[in-house]
């Protein structure tokens, strides 16, 4: 009886460790995606404002 309880604790920890580790990675997905989200925004909002800026100076370019 003894034998089973501590098989039970091992189980225990191991599975305590196992939901660790899980929430670790899903803490570190869900940051690198909203890092890679941010990013993606500030670079697309500075692309377009060069792009706008270039055809602002262009004086080929003639808005309607």
């Amino acid at each position: 009886m003894l034998n089973l309880k501590n098989e039970t604790i091992a189980v225990c920890e191991i599975q305590r460790e196992l939901v660790f580790g899980l929430v670790f990675v899903i803490m570190f997905l869900v940051g690198l995606l909203f890092y890679c989200t941010l990013w993606h925004c500030t670079f697309i909002a500075s692309s377009n404002r060069i792009v706008h800026s270039n055809q602002r100076n262009n004086p080929i370019y003639q808005p309607d």
